[in-house]
Formats: structure tokens, sequence, C-alpha cells
């Protein structure tokens, strides 16, 4: 379950209370993420057949392998990656890692990879909805001529497993012609977008109950007023000079999902010379840094809060420290806070979905396309043209 304080620490900077343009703007926003094109993850994956068919491969994978390999950039890796150390014990490695590749590019780090795995049964996930993505093709070359060294034609049908589009593409290519085990990308659905899509879901499968999740994200169509809410506070704090969102976070398992959060932003509503920049921080640690600025710095900055609720003794030193932050920081530089009940499946489900609502918001309400992402192509062209 999650709730949310959007006021508590805001000190009467931004007030949406009787505010006509934020009731004016409502409908019209609801309308145009409605008509999008791009809104298939609004429609939570029900479908049993293609859920039995993630959790059967992810079982068949742990079974006959030590790891699985994950193959993606951005999108098709960010929110797996989140998750999978949000639910991962920070001193008990997890008795099947997920190991990822294809995010970078770096010769020592393939090769370094590719040590570990010489005496391991292993799988690989290569995601991409185009198959031309850069990082990830030099990486899943690299492996696949490995894997060929290492494994059968027959075994490599098995323990390949190619996610990207359902028609077209280099990698639906090599699907077709060597009968590799693959997952189809919804058109629908775009790269930030996607983990709740089998991009995030079947290499998650092997680690949690991936129904839960789902049942979490299906739960929180129910926050619809609240993302609303945050998008426009998000936008009026812009209004008046808050053109910096920092997310903030207590617990270390939720670091890669700030990561998470930052692209879900800045790729949804940084155009047109428009957006709030998205970054992040690690309390307290880094209030013994950057917490100097956010006291008495440039008030270009606002903080959004990920507080796990603690239950049994209320008087625990983080939840303290939380309330001390946000009361401190007030005077220079705002706080809202979003209180998630537990680190559980289900609401780990509910916080992306309201995120995924509030992003799309944003972007709307800034006048862009939530849903597309022209400068990411600008560094690619420029790599092409060298290489």
């Amino acid at each position: 379950m999650l709730s949310f304080d959007f006021q508590t620490f805001m000190k009467d900077e931004v007030s949406i209370t009787n505010n006509q343009d934020y009731l004016l703007k409502k409908e019209s926003i609801f309308r145009k993420l409605k008509e999008s094109p791009m809104t298939g993850w609004r429609e939570v994956l029900q479908d049993e057949t293609l859920i039995e068919k993630i959790i059967a491969k992810a079982s068949w994978v742990r079974r006959n392998s030590s790891c699985l390999v994950v193959i993606g950039i951005g999108g098709s890796y960010m929110g797996c990656y989140a998750l999978d150390k949000l639910f991962s014990s920070q001193f008990f490695p997890n008795s099947f890692p997920l190991i990822y590749a294809g995010y970078q590019i770096s010769d020592a780090y393939l090769e370094e990879l590719i040590s570990y795995l010489k005496e391991k049964d292993f799988c690989l996930n290569v995601i991409s909805k185009s198959g031309t993505t850069l990082e990830t093709t030099i990486a899943y070359q690299k492996l696949l001529d490995f894997m060929k060294k290492k494994y059968s034609e027959e075994e490599l049908r098995q323990r390949i497993i190619i996610t990207t589009d359902k028609n077209k593409g280099v990698l639906r290519e090599d699907v077709i012609n060597n009968r590799y085990f693959s997952f189809e990308i919804p058109d629908n659905i775009g790269g930030r977008y996607s983990v709740l899509s089998v991009v995030g879901l079947f290499p998650l499968a092997t680690q949690i109950d991936i129904r839960k999740l789902l049942s979490g994200a299906m739960n929180a169509s129910a926050y619809m007023e609240d993302a609303y809410f945050y998008a426009y506070l998000r936008k009026e704090l812009y209004n008046h000079g808050r053109v910096v969102e920092n997310f903030v976070v207590y617990d270390e398992k939720m670091l890669m999902f700030c990561e998470w959060l930052k692209q879900l932003f800045a790729e949804s509503e940084g155009k047109e010379n428009r957006g709030i920049l998205p970054i992040s921080t690690f309390n307290t640690r880094d209030l013994h840094s950057l917490g100097q600025f956010f006291q008495e710095g440039n008030p270009i900055i606002f903080e959004t809060v990920l507080r796990m609720q603690h239950f049994g003794n209320k008087e625990r030193v983080q939840d303290i420290a939380i309330e001390s932050v946000c009361e401190a920081h007030m005077s220079h530089t705002p706080s809202n806070v979003i209180t998630c009940s537990d680190l559980s499946e289900y609401t780990v489900g509910e916080l992306i979905y309201f995120f995924f609502l509030s992003a799309a918001f944003s972007a709307l309400l800034f006048e862009v396309d939530p849903f597309n992402q022209p400068g990411v192509e600008a560094y690619k062209e420029k790599m092409r043209e060298r290489l």
C-alpha cells in the first residue's frame, strides 16, 4: 500500500487548493493519456498463457543453469536491474544471480564476464526491440561466439532467449534462422515503461513472484488522482524555479530504483528545452556532502522522499532521520514524501505503476510526448559515423 504527503514539508511554497487550472487541465491530460498509442503498459498483463510461458521458462533456466546473463541497455534492463537489487539480500548473494551486460562499452568487462562463465552453465536473455542497439549488439555477439563453442546447436535453442519485436529486426531474424526461444515486445510499450511487460518479467521470474508484482500494479489504478496531483505539483514547483528533483532513499536496496526513476522522468519530459532534471541521493550518507547544498545552496531543487514504513518501534532511528531532514530542509528545499507499507512484490508493483502514471502526466503537462526520446539518438549517430 502507498500513502502520500505532498503538503507537510512544502511550507506553502506552492498551493493547489482551489486551483482552477489544476481542474481544467486534468480532464485534458487524462484524455490525452487515454488516446496515446503507446500506453500498452496501462493494461497490466493478464494474459495467463503468456504468464505461464514466462514462469515455465524461468523455472527451466533455474533448473539447468547457475545464472542468467541479461543483455540490454536503458529500458531493456534498467527496471529489471532495479527490482533485482531491491529484492536481493545485500549480504547473502542470490543462489541464482542475474548478471548484466550490454549496458556499457567495455571490452575488459566482457572479457572478465566470459572468463567467469567458462566453468558455469548459464542462459542468456538478450533484449532489444530493434535488434540494432550498439552496446547490446556488441555484448550479444561476443557472448554468442563464446556460447557456440561451449554448447551444441540444440542446447543453444534452449539457452538463448531473445526478447524483441514480434515481426522484424535483426534479432527476430536470428530467432527464425536458428529457432532460438523468444518472447515478443509489445508494439505499444516503450522501453522505460516496459518493466511490467515480458521485458522485465522474464528475468525477474527467476527471482520473485511476478504475479504479485502484476497484482500490485493492477491495484495502483486507484492512485490515478494522486499521480496527477504529484505531476501537477512538480510542474508548479518548476514554475517557481525548482528545476531539479532529488529522489531520496534511506534504504540502500532502493538505489537502483532511483536510477530507473531518473530514466523514466528524464526521457519522458526532458524535451524541447523543458522538463525537470532528476537526480538522486542516499541518506544519510549524502547529507554529509550534498546536504550542505540542499540546506543553503541555489534554491533550484525540491525533493521526493521514498519512505519505507517500519512497524512496531515507531521511534526507529531511520524514521526520526527522515522527518528531521525534511523539517530541516523545508526552510530551503521543499519535500514530498511517498510511503510504502513494505517492500513486497505487491507494493513495489503499485509503486512502479504510480510512477508510470506520474511521468506520463508530467510530460503532458510540459506539453511534450511522454513516449518518445529523439535526443537519445544523437550520440548513436556520432558513434556510427566514426565506426
